[in-house]
């Protein structure tokens, strides 16, 4: 648990007081976008990629396939093609690419998408002591999100990107369909400020929600992971914490200077199957081992100039991390289908039923600003 003092964030900025984006950045290619995408879907009870859980409304599209159609939309709406680097592990690399290449990209040119892995860490048992998964070999799990640029970095994907001409890095979980990827307007204010880190947050609608907290600790921007948070912190000490989304903003030159930094590691208690005495296969159902990992977030404390942008919710998260409850299928379809019908209802003029049904195509979402109507081939199905 925590043990170090830290209090809520003292000052942040309000998403309505960002001016629009004039410098015309996503169309000059300074903008990429990076998913972290190493995820099973297991809590889904989904034996595949995360990011390949059908999700939409109505024609069930991926994770993935959501995000290629808007990196698509957009490049055909600034006619560049823009580039998208996908974080694998060793659970699901090879299953991640063969699904991208038996869907032909969804779209995209294969020179847009680029992969790289991370490796796993062992895990430990609640004694501290390696073990064995199946036999002969040790269990391990993914080692979190901290090493990312590690990897990005190695992986030669930097090098490629700042040859393009790209400053701008936008990070997103691939579990959160919401978002948009490029998200022009806080990749711009966070190039007018020369910001390092842009963190986008949002305000709080449980104190026991299982979000990370953005706080302040002396004069920095700190994020508390809620496992490190008893209860009774959640809902006293840090009442008027923001949400952490896992939706980032970074610098390339920023990247590249703490690529090669080291993070503290941190302990998540886990149920993991393992090997008994006797050489049978246990599956507990209350937490039985460690798994070690870094956080992305620890690299803020590196960083000369961050800032946090508190985002209408709304708009920018619906985590799918449960097969039912909180952030489940339930929960993210019904964010999509209200995102969609808010759409609709300022493309058409006029108010959308709410038994409605639609699922929009993404180049809508750049097609309507300043229009009315939809177009002629009926973008959106009941």
């Amino acid at each position: 648990m925590l043990t170090q003092p830290i209090s809520p964030l003292k000052q942040y900025t309000r998403f309505e007081e960002i001016a629009p984006p004039t410098e015309g950045l996503l169309a000059q290619n300074k903008i990429g976008v990076l998913a972290l995408a190493g995820g099973m879907g297991s809590r889904l009870r989904f034996e595949q990629p995360k990011g390949c859980f059908p999700i939409s409304v109505i024609k069930e599209k991926s994770l993935f396939q959501l995000l290629c159609e808007k990196v698509q939309a957009a490049s055909q709406h600034v006619k560049v093609a823009l580039q998208l680097a996908i974080l694998t592990s060793d659970f699901n690399d090879y299953q991640t690419q063969a699904f991208f290449i038996e869907n032909h990209f969804f779209g995209l040119d294969s020179s847009q998408v680029h992969f790289f892995c991370q490796p796993n860490l062992p895990l430990l048992d609640l004694e501290g002591n390696h073990f064995l998964q199946s036999p002969g070999k040790v269990a391990t799990g993914p080692g979190g999100n901290g090493a990312v640029f590690k990897y990005f970095v190695e992986s030669g994907i930097w090098q490629k990107w700042n040859t393009l001409g790209i400053e701008i890095v936008n990070l997103l979980p691939i579990d959160n369909p919401l978002v948009d990827p490029f998200d022009e307007i806080l990749a711009t204010h966070h190039f007018r400020n020369q910001n390092e880190v842009t963190i986008k947050a949002a305000t709080r609608v449980d104190p026991y929600e299982n979000v990370g907290l953005i706080c302040q600790q002396d004069k920095s921007i700190k994020v508390v992971e809620y496992s490190e948070l008893s209860l009774e912190q959640r809902s006293q000490e840090l009442h008027c914490a923001l949400a952490n989304l896992g939706l980032y903003t970074f610098s390339m030159e920023f990247i590249d200077s703490v690529s090669k930094k080291d993070l503290p590691v941190h302990r998540a208690l886990k149920a993991v199957k393992k090997i008994n005495h006797k050489g049978e296969f246990e599956l507990p159902t209350t937490p039985n081992a460690y798994k070690l990992e870094s956080f992305i977030f620890d690299l803020f404390a590196f960083s000369r100039r961050s800032e946090v942008v508190c985002c209408p919710r709304q708009d920018y998260f619906a985590a799918l991390k449960n097969f039912q409850g909180p952030d489940s299928i339930q929960t993210v379809k019904e964010a999509l289908l209200t995102k969609d019908r808010k759409l609709l209802s300022k493309m058409v003029g006029g108010s959308v039923p709410d038994d409605f049904l639609v699922e929009l195509d993404p180049s809508l979402y750049y097609k309507s600003k300043g229009r009315k109507g939809l177009p002629a081939n009926g973008s959106y199905v009941n």
